[in-house]
């Protein structure tokens, strides 16, 4: 039977393909939108969604079907608010590019505002292009003040398990890998537009100092524009960004061994340290955060060498700061932060919402902004401020300023980023981008639905009128710093008092005539040497008719003029002979009731240090000294396998084992938890097979003087060469073994005096614990790599072993030097050695026998250094008694 099928002749005649296109223009059929495309908040009736089918209709299926209200058109617009029903029910639907992020917490529990707690839950990223993302995630609220605003900030950290346990890096929205993020709120940012547009200028003029070393570190932040739901309650327009942190600007990690070596620092609160024009007090036990400031890096309480840098740059002499400000700062790096400040006028970014960064131990540090919220014209709490006409500046800044050099190149720098970089052009350009942008995508639209108070989309006009006036003025400001072609001596028609001076303030004003609108730099003498700097930029109404009436000053009276002794201060234009009138005041300041602890003072030189693998090396440190005398704690790091660091002793022994070159990391830290670092070089050569020739000859003369259970002592020099420390290595005969080597570059006045160079000559080598074990051996002393044996040598000794009876061995000799004789200064520096252990008195008195000063030590250390004051009536001869139980000795001590 044949089978008959009927076919229509629409179907025959190709007519389908037709209906089909017909039915797409009148909507009678939908094209669905992938769920990870959408977010619905269903109390605002609001629509996000950024994946726009290709052709419209009257329906688009969602999570429902949804019915648009009146025509679409022939395509769908991104940033239209569209009108559309399901049940009666209406809502607005925006098509945008904008990522849609949407925080799922656990049971739609309330994020948490503390801190050190996440609220667990999951987070959904979908980017209009690209692969939807999901993670498991913590969350927090983020800021200070800015906890309390409606529209919060948050910090989430992602991560491979729902406890959070172990953390998850991804690489998101086109920016770096990781798993920590920030969303942004910028509530206090009327157009949503500083912070973005600040980072893009900040990454167009700056560039890491160690760029050559790092092209992948960045100190700047990338960011993405976003939409965000929150428990499916929109939440408006933020920011999706990195941070600032070890990773974005590749600063060295801490070592394995502990060493600390990139180091950052956080200024969240304004402090006198964080302003650099103060000096907190630094208690023990001091935690994670310290005067204004959080430590990023290293992860645990490091704030030795940030006090040390706060109290250099708030106290040291101005000839002091001047050379050597530039080893301990970056100052291309200042110069460009200072200029940026200046531009955006960071109100509330130069002293706080700033990072300190060093990228590795020895580099000079820079700073790094953050939260540039109150800027462009607009204050933190996003009102508008309409000043123009001042100089963002603190302690740090104001003090580069009286430098000449770093004016000139200031100066250099500012004109030249002028042409390019800073062009008006381009900093409206970074805001209008972003203007344009949000406006194109609804989402100024979206964001005036839930945030209307502190939006303002038509700001823009005011921020350029802004920029227009405060960049005219700073071209000003900076064409008045010297210039290359500058004399040393700043020529005006200058006019100004010194008004109030007392011990907390010096206050004043002084401008220019010929230069009516500029800020003068200006210095504070004592007699006639800088002791402070500051700018005179301060709006008092008296001087209104002076230019624009912004030259007044008033600076903290200097901290090192706080002794009790009288000072005759004056105030003097930098770069000028012009002292202002009223100047020449007499103060006597008394100093501080509780000191501030300082830091532990290396010593002047540690020499690099060698030894020979596989065979014993012992060489003792010298000493830091504690200006406060308080005992300190000692740390090495990084030695080598094989050799050992004796905290109390100092003393570095043992036999390495592997040949090459070690940075031994040197600390000190006192009582308070104050620590300094010193860096020493030890190079550990191969053993040769056959008896290295001789490679060292010289004019030689030297001693084995002493040889005893706890040292060997002596000196060498060599004639033709008398500043040069010679190595010396000490050996038996029989059997023939090397038992160790030290340098001699120990300081004895004695050898100085005897014309031996510069008396630095002597050693001190501790006998190691191999030696004590009740054998007699016959111990020579020879210069290292020479045939030159010193004189004395051989001596006997026999030593009980380590755990032996104390008594049963020698008393070590007391030895007592002064460091530096005839005594130039108010200090004497001596140098007691034999006394480890015991207590210590220093007694210094005149010719007649009258006390000048006296210095008790609870214990000593193996190398104990102490500075005793000679007091500004002491003169001529001295006599130093240093008495250490039964022992004494006294020597005389000259002061000019």
């Amino acid at each position: 039977m044949t089978k008959f099928t009927y076919r229509h002749p629409l179907f025959t005649k190709g007519i389908l393909p037709l209906i089909l296109f017909y039915l797409s223009l009148t909507g009678a059929w939908s094209q669905a939108v992938d769920a990870d495309h959408f977010r619905i908040d269903s109390r605002l009736k609001l629509i996000v969604c950024n994946q726009m089918p290709a052709t419209p209709g009257a329906t688009i299926q969602l999570d429902k079907l949804y019915s648009f209200s009146g025509s679409v058109g022939n395509a769908f617009q991104i940033g239209k608010a569209y009108s559309v029903t399901n049940s009666n029910v209406t809502y607005t639907l925006f098509f945008t590019d904008l990522p849609l992020i949407h925080v799922k917490t656990d049971k739609k529990a309330a994020i948490s505002l503390d801190d050190d707690v996440l609220t667990r839950g999951n987070i959904f990223i979908a980017d209009a292009s690209g692969q939807p993302f999901t993670s498991n995630m913590g969350i927090r609220v983020r800021g200070n003040l800015s906890k309390g605003y409606p529209k919060k900030s948050y910090k989430v950290e992602l991560s491979t398990d729902a406890a959070g346990n172990e953390a998850k890096d991804a690489a998101l929205l086109g920016l770096r890998e990781d798993s920590e993020w920030i969303l942004m709120a910028m509530y206090k940012e009327p157009a949503r537009s500083n912070n973005k547009a600040g980072w893009a200028l900040w990454q167009r003029m700056h560039h890491v100092p160690y760029a050559a070393k790092e092209p992948q570190a960045r100190s700047y932040i990338g960011m993405r524009y976003c939409d965000v739901f929150v428990n499916d309650d929109y939440k408006g327009i933020y920011a999706f960004t990195e941070q600032i942190d070890r990773k974005q600007l590749k600063l060295k990690k801490q070592a394995d061994d502990g060493t600390v070596r990139g180091e950052l620092y956080k200024g969240d609160t304004w402090s006198g340290a964080t302003k650099f024009d103060g000096l907190p007090v630094l208690p023990p036990n001091t935690g994670l955060t310290w005067a204004g400031y959080e430590i990023k890096l290293p992860k645990q309480p490091f704030w030795g060498n940030l006090y040390e840098l706060v109290e250099f740059v708030y106290k040291a002499q101005a000839d002091e700061f001047k050379t050597q400000i530039g080893t301990r700062m970056d100052l291309p790096s200042l110069m460009d932060y200072f200029i940026f400040l200046n531009v955006i006028r960071g109100t509330d970014n130069s002293g706080k919402n700033t990072y300190l960064a060093r990228y590795k131990e020895g580099d000079p540090y820079f700073i790094v902004p953050w939260d540039l919220d109150g800027t462009y014209g607009y204050l933190w709490d996003g009102s508008k401020t309409n000043r123009y006409v001042d100089i963002m500046t603190n302690g740090l800044f104001t003090r580069l300023l009286s430098i000449d050099s770093y004016q000139r190149n200031l100066r250099k720098r500012w004109f030249a980023l002028r042409q390019n970089e800073l062009s008006l052009a381009n900093i409206k350009n970074d805001l209008a981008v972003n203007n344009t942008f949000l406006t194109a995508q609804g989402a100024y639209q979206r964001e005036g639905m839930v945030w209307p108070v502190t939006l303002a989309v038509n700001d823009l006009e005011y921020i350029y009128s802004w920029l227009d006036k405060r960049m005219a003025y700073l071209d000003q400001y900076f064409g008045t710093l010297l210039d290359e072609n500058s004399p040393l001596t700043t020529v005006g028609n200058f006019e100004g008092f010194m008004g109030n001076a007392d011990c907390n303030t010096i206050s004043g004003w002084v401008w220019d005539a010929n230069q009516p609108r500029a800020a003068i730099s200006f210095e504070i003498l004592n007699g006639q040497t800088p002791v402070a700097s500051g700018l005179a930029n301060v709006y008092r109404d008296d001087l209104k008719d002076k230019g624009n009436g912004m030259h007044g000053f008033s600076i903290a009276f200097p901290e090192s003029l706080k002794d009790g002794k009288p000072h005759t201060l004056s105030v003097r234009v930098v770069g000028s002979a012009f002292i202002l009138k009223q100047s020449n005041r007499n103060l006597t300041c008394a100093g501080t009731a509780t000191p501030t602890n300082q830091p532990p003072v290396p010593p002047a030189n540690i020499p690099a240090l060698t030894a020979t693998v596989n065979t014993p090396y012992s060489q003792s440190l010298p000493p830091f000294t504690d200006p406060e005398k308080t005992p300190l704690t000692y740390n090495l790091t990084g030695l080598p396998a094989g050799l050992n660091f004796n905290k109390t002793t100092l003393l570095i022994s043992g036999t390495p084992q592997t040949a090459g070159v070690s940075s031994l990391t040197y600390t000190a830290t006192d009582q308070p938890g104050l620590s300094k670092t010193v860096l020493v070089s030890l190079t550990v050569g191969t053993t040769p097979t056959t008896p290295p020739p001789t490679t060292v000859s010289g004019n030689f003369d030297g001693y084995l003087d002493k040889v005893e259970c706890g040292t060997i002592r002596g000196w060498v020099w060599d004639r033709d060469k008398g500043n040069t420390a010679f190595t010396v290595e000490f050996y038996t005969e029989n059997p023939a073994r090397v038992w160790g080597t030290t340098t001699a570059n120990i300081f004895r006045q004695d050898l100085k005096d005897a014309g031996k160079g510069n008396g630095a000559h002597a050693y001190s080598f501790t006998v190691p614990a191999e030696l004590k074990d009740n054998t007699e051996r016959l111990i020579y002393g020879r210069v290292l790599g020479s045939t030159y044996v010193l004189k004395g040598s051989p001596k006997a000794l026999k030593c009980p072993p380590a755990n032996a009876r104390l008594t049963a061995e020698p008393v070590e000799e007391l030895s007592v030097v002064i460091l530096g004789n005839p005594v130039n200064g108010r200090e004497i520096t001596v140098e007691v050695r034999g006394a480890q252990g015991q207590p210590l008195r220093l007694e210094l008195t005149d010719v007649l026998g009258r006390l000048v000063t006296e210095q008790l030590v609870k214990e000593a250390g193996a190398v104990e250094q102490q500075k005793l004051s000679v007091g500004p009536s002491a003169s001529g001869l001295l006599l130093l008694r240093v008495v250490s139980g039964q022992r004494s000795v006294t020597l005389k001590a000259l002061r000019n």
